[in-house]
């Protein structure tokens, strides 16, 4: 009999970046089993394949499009909030009654403390939580404490996060933990040399102040006037808000539409993304210093 599986995670796969990469590839995986049949709720609509359409074809697997009004009452939504996204999967673990049910996101966990029975059956995996120890006050660890002690799993990208959780809930057993981290797509075994591929770097993810994707544009005419054949490519469409920056949007499409020798392809596949990547000779991955300290992985230096 197959488990029955239920993933409610923050990422929105309308958006590419790198943790609707990660909704989509778990969802896959967890389908490809053939073991667990899942449902996948979608934070908004499924409008663009770029990320859902391997979803549409997998067998066992079923996304339930969250925004539509069957489940409000009769009226529907552009997007859900992080709460309806929890009490939705808690209206459908009441019909279902899932094994399981994979948890994205610190704002979704909390809500379902509410919700015992329902944290009980939960595998979280969390990375918008603070990775430092001095960061956390009295009333953050009493609800990692919370989490930590009544959900079912915890499924934790890196050793460092699984070091974090074990220094906030010094009581987990190391049964509670595994770890799950970054999974890339095989490495073909025919790829072309490095030295025989275009000049050409490349970059595919978020544009955002911390990830340095401006100082990367910015920086090219300089590289460009030197090496006349070179090309830039910049891969995805999700531009981040800025609050610090109120241009940044505007910003930042503009220097991907009109700066010299780029060539900015949008949202793109996975595998549209790993078919650029083997023509490429430089991949870029920079972010800040303020996050030096980061315990999690870049799945961009990976791939």
């Amino acid at each position: 009999m197959l488990k029955r599986v239920l993933i409610c995670a923050n990422p929105d796969l309308n958006y590419i970046d790198g943790s609707s990469i990660w909704a989509q590839t778990i969802a896959l995986a967890l389908a490809a089993t053939n073991t667990a049949k899942v449902d996948f709720i979608a934070k908004s609509t499924p409008e663009r394949d770029e990320l859902f359409a391997p979803l549409k074809t997998a067998q066992h697997l079923n996304i339930i499009d969250g925004a539509k009004h069957p489940h409000w009452q009769g009226k529907s939504y552009r997007r859900l909030s992080l709460p309806m996204m929890a009490e939705l999967a808690v209206a459908l673990n009441q019909v279902n009654s899932y094994d399981v049910i994979i948890v994205r996101g610190l704002e979704i966990a909390t809500i379902f403390l509410q919700f015992p029975e329902v944290l009980a059956k939960c595998w979280m995996y969390l990375t918008d939580i603070p990775q430092s120890l001095a960061d956390y006050d009295n009333e953050l660890r009493q609800t990692m404490q919370s989490i930590g002690q009544g959900c079912q799993k915890l499924l934790c990208q890196t050793e460092g996060f699984k070091t974090l959780w074990q220094a906030l809930v010094p009581s987990l057993k190391e049964d509670k933990f595994n770890l799950y981290t970054p999974v890339i797509p095989d490495i073909p075994d025919n790829l072309s040399l490095i030295a025989e591929r275009p000049l050409r770097a490349i970059y595919a993810g978020k544009f955002k102040a911390d990830w340095m994707t401006m100082d990367m544009v910015e920086a090219w005419p300089a590289i460009h006037s030197q090496l006349s054949y070179s090309q830039l490519v910049m891969i995805g469409d999700k531009i981040h808000n800025e609050p610090d920056q109120p241009d940044y949007q505007q910003d930042m499409r503009h220097a991907l539409e009109n700066t010299v020798g780029l060539s900015w392809l949008g949202a793109q596949s996975r595998e549209s993304v790993q078919q650029e990547l083997q023509q490429a000779r430089v991949g870029l991955s920079w972010r800040s210093e303020s996050m030096n300290d980061t315990v999690e992985y870049s799945t961009k230096i990976l791939e």
